[in-house]
């Protein structure tokens, strides 16, 4: 048995109004719900979670 309640795509995007309204459409027209924290603007659109800004704290590095 999974405690597996829902996936969250973490994406990075040059742009947050340019991507919205694609993730829009892939989320089933869903509304964002946006937010700051810092330097970075986010965007929950259904799985997804856009970040713009200043990201390099929130990117693996490999």
């Amino acid at each position: 048995m999974s405690n597996l309640t829902g996936v969250l795509a973490r994406v990075i995007v040059d742009d947050l109004e340019s991507a919205l309204p694609l993730y829009r459409d892939l989320a089933g027209g869903q509304e964002p719900q946006r937010f700051r924290f810092r330097d970075v603007e986010l965007a929950r659109v259904g799985p997804f979670l856009l970040l713009s800004g200043d990201t390099a704290a929130y990117i693996e590095s490999a």
